[in-house]
């Protein structure tokens, strides 16, 4: 299984768990067709939204370098974490949970 492959059967997972707290995990494929994007979430079971960025609009906005990369965004919409590698469950607890934890609405205070 490759890293990536690894990071989408996590987020899933994940997804269930942020789901009962009001948060969800949000893909952004960059640059890939939508056949190999439809494909990779039925082969993989994706079970997050996930965006087709084609034109890297998204991927600019937030200054993306490489894929995979990770942006936890707070409820208020503040960019309060990036991973520019692949994610792995420890970092949900340590960068996810905290923010979710602290408040309603994250520590934008």
């Amino acid at each position: 299984m490759s890293a990536l492959q690894a990071e989408a059967s996590l987020l899933a997972r994940e997804q269930h768990v942020l789901a009962k707290r009001d948060a969800t995990v949000l893909g952004v494929t960059y640059q890939d067709a939508s056949t190999d994007m439809e494909s990779f979430d039925r082969r993989f079971h994706v079970t997050y939204p996930v965006l087709r960025d084609a034109e890297g609009t998204i991927a600019g906005a937030y200054g993306v370098e490489g894929v995979p990369e990770t942006f936890v965004i707070s409820p208020r919409g503040r960019l309060v974490a990036i991973r520019r590698w692949p994610v792995r469950s420890g970092w949900f607890t340590t960068v996810v949970e905290p923010m979710l934890s602290t408040s309603k609405h994250g520590p934008d205070e």
